[in-house]
């Protein structure tokens, strides 16, 4: 079932080390993994989706340049203070209705990085994971949510496999503390007979040693993508 699902994902797609266009010597479409760390606890929404960003401006304008989450973090803490119904709302739904109506600024100026239109895909439903990918992965990186319980993700980083695959760890008694984690999605595909998402964490470039920031998700734990298109 899994596997039918997922057919998908027996072609290998990735972002990951492609360049903006044909010419190497323009940067590469995803840059260097960026650590959450420094921008305080709970930020892996405004990391993760400022990742996805940069990507997306990369293919559009071919130049590197860098968002701020803490722009992003702001405008959204703004936003739930104000309204009563964004209170209500999750953390992406959140950070998408601020980058629609007044976008997160750039890292070295007043400039602000827009969405035109998003959508969000909950993967539990069928036909989503496929829809994601034909009507937004093949034009950029998006962004993904899966739940982290106890350690084990950090466990997961300490992995000397640089192929090893996340399995979020559902057996888990009860009382272990779990929460959602927003990643960047570059790409998919299949491993023996378990198919993927390559996921860029938000824990720094040294996350996972020789993998370089970046991870693999068991498909079936993904539980939400969500893919935009930029502002003209």
């Amino acid at each position: 079932m899994v596997l039918k699902t997922y057919k998908f994902a027996r072609s290998r797609y990735t972002w990951r080390n492609r360049h903006v266009d044909s010419d190497s010597t323009l940067p590469k479409v995803m840059g260097t993994s960026k650590n959450q760390d420094d921008y305080g606890k709970g930020s892996c929404a405004y990391v993760g989706t400022c990742c996805s960003l940069e990507a997306h401006v990369r293919i559009k304008t071919k130049q590197s340049r860098e968002l701020s989450p803490r722009d992003l973090e702001k405008k959204v803490a703004a936003l739930t203070k104000a309204s009563e119904r964004m209170r209500s709302k999750g953390r992406m739904t959140r950070c998408f209705y601020v980058l629609c109506n007044e976008g997160v600024a750039f890292q070295d100026s007043e400039e602000t990085c827009k969405v035109e239109s998003y959508r969000a895909y909950y993967l539990e439903r069928r036909g989503h994971a496929a829809a994601a990918i034909n009507e937004y992965l093949r034009y950029g990186p998006m962004i993904g949510v899966f739940e982290v319980r106890g350690r084990d993700l950090d466990r997961y980083g300490l992995s000397t496999g640089f192929d090893a695959i996340h399995f979020v760890n559902y057996g888990h008694r009860n009382g272990v503390q779990h929460q959602t984690h927003a990643v960047t999605i570059p790409g998919f595909g299949l491993q023996e007979i378990c198919p993927f998402w390559e996921f860029q964490n938000t824990h720094g470039r040294e996350w996972r040693g020789s993998a370089r920031g970046y991870g693999q998700l068991y498909a079936p734990h993904l539980i939400e993508l969500y893919g935009y298109k930029l502002a003209a």
